[in-house]
């Protein structure tokens, strides 16, 4: 395992979507050997999650490195992902606005990492060692499962992203392309967490149920 005996936290800003998002890193990270810790202070990897649609937590995200850059947190490897790590192209063909990135190392000069939550698959190999020899299968977004994280709920998403780019949304640029669950994936999902659960609530959602199912994975 790449990480065994890591410990991580995750700080999550923002809507359903990125405590979903907060649950992936929490599969990625758990199903590599770390383990989850209840403290930044004990934490070898602090990941945060952040939305990107208010200013608010874009804010609260810089406000951080304040805090980060104290003695007491030296040592950590801090990694941005969610909705405020990159932007999309309106090209739709997966390519990145470098500007962006660019002045996103700028702003947040002591985040470690920053990696596009639809690349989250690889966040554990970008945290061990860059010379490790061990691989990954590649993984899409909404193949992650999704874990139960408080006994009783799970958010399952059943897309991602958008293609309509209007213009007062951030979602096609923060988020990419749209793709879909498709319904046998949506329905298997559910059924793996209500199988393992006698009280439940199952919270399926999206940003743009536009062509569900077509472009599904």
């Amino acid at each position: 395992m790449l990480l065994k005996g890591g410990k991580f936290f995750i700080k999550t800003y923002g809507c359903a979507m990125n405590y979903a998002d907060a649950d992936k890193v929490r599969t990625i990270l758990s199903s590599s050997g770390a383990s989850e810790v209840s403290s930044e202070l004990d934490a070898d990897y602090v990941i945060l999650v952040s939305c990107s649609v208010r200013k608010k937590p874009e804010d609260k995200i810089s406000g951080l490195g304040i805090k980060y850059l104290k003695k007491k947190f030296r040592g950590k490897t801090v990694v941005l992902t969610g909705c405020m790590a990159v932007r999309h192209d309106r090209k739709c063909d997966g390519s990145l606005n470098e500007a962006y990135s660019q002045n996103l190392s700028k702003k947040l000069p002591w985040i470690d990492h920053v990696i596009d939550i639809r690349k989250i698959a690889d966040l554990p190999k970008l945290l061990s060692d860059a010379n490790s020899d061990k691989s990954i299968a590649p993984v899409s977004y909404l193949e992650i499962p999704q874990p139960c994280s408080d006994g009783v709920q799970a958010l399952i998403p059943i897309s991602t992203g958008c293609d309509n780019f209007c213009s007062y949304c951030i979602v096609p640029y923060a988020r990419g392309s749209l793709i879909n669950y498709s319904f046998k994936k949506v329905y298997e999902e559910a059924v793996r967490f209500i199988s393992g659960n006698s009280d439940y609530e199952d919270f399926s959602f999206d940003e743009n149920k536009e062509g569900l199912g077509d472009r599904s994975r």
